[in-house]
């Protein structure tokens, strides 16, 4: 039930030994989070959702600086930004900066406190844009897809992984190199 791959560009726990081996990563396939509730897709509403767009934790390995920039090139489209409290990381400085800076666009709606992570968020866009170049296992575009809305990834190997059979792939140099790919 599960598919080994070995990533050549990864480094053990061992580095600081000066031990410098492949690593062996084990993931579970892709499957269904919940198979007792088959999602029914409606695409009137689809069509009805309030945002073209939700982004979940802004930092700057999730992609901050695309959403900013797509948000600033596109003012007729609706973004939606998940930045609960709760999720605020004690070592990623840019957090702030980048809620800050999302504050300030117009075609922004953030939520800073929610409950509710399926209804409030991941059932009121079109897409998500997952833009991640560090992951640890993709399971927010699976999550994304099964309540409707259109992953819209990083091409990393992880991603194609986790979300290959119903998501779209960005690839480009710029946005999507990662050390761990």
């Amino acid at each position: 039930p599960y598919e080994y791959i070995r990533n050549e560009n990864s480094i053990t726990f061992y580095e600081s030994a000066g031990e410098n081996k492949t690593r062996l990563f084990l993931y579970p396939k892709p499957t269904p989070l919940d198979a007792r509730r088959p999602f029914q897709w409606n695409v009137q509403n689809w069509y009805s959702r309030p945002y073209d767009y939700i982004y979940y934790y802004p930092t700057i390995t999730k992609g901050s600086p695309i959403i900013v920039n797509l948000a600033l090139n596109y003012p007729n489209k609706k973004f939606l930004v998940w930045a609960a409290d709760d999720l605020i990381p004690k070592s990623y400085e840019d957090y702030g900066f980048w809620i800050e800076q999302m504050e300030k666009i117009d075609n922004i709606d953030i939520i800073k406190r929610g409950e509710d992570f399926t209804n409030k968020f991941l059932r009121q866009g079109k897409f998500l844009l997952y833009p991640s170049i560090l992951d640890s296992i993709g399971w927010l575009p699976v999550e994304a897809g099964m309540e409707g809305a259109v992953p819209i990834c990083s091409d990393t190997s992880l991603l194609r992984h986790s979300t290959g059979p119903f998501a779209e792939f960005v690839y480009d140099d710029s946005i999507t190199f990662s050390p761990n790919n």
